[in-house]
């Protein structure tokens, strides 16, 4: 007996898969005209490429998103992490 879940993929799949602790951050990308977008996201993780002497980030997301869209043009985005305390996932959540 496998010690996994099967869950039913649905739309808002990754909302319904959380776990705790799962950081949260705000990604701040360039439009074309040259404004700021936020992002919320909880799906980022440290993620090793090509050994310990070079880190990346694995971001989860749709690639028509205006995140993924903004870095695909610009090549650049920010990552603000947010603390745990709820008031700031009420301002997060605003953003999404």
């Amino acid at each position: 007996m496998s010690s996994f879940e099967n869950l039913r993929i649905v739309d808002n799949f990754y909302q319904t898969s959380l776990f705790f602790p799962m950081p949260t951050v705000i990604i701040s990308t360039l439009c074309e005209d040259g404004s700021t977008s936020l992002g919320p996201y909880s799906l980022v993780q440290p993620y090793y490429v090509a050994g310990k002497d070079y880190y990346a980030m694995l971001l989860s997301c749709r690639n028509s998103s205006n995140t993924a869209q903004n870095i695909l043009r610009n090549g650049k985005c920010a990552l603000n992490f947010i603390d745990d305390k709820p008031s700031s996932f009420k301002e997060a959540v605003k953003l999404s």
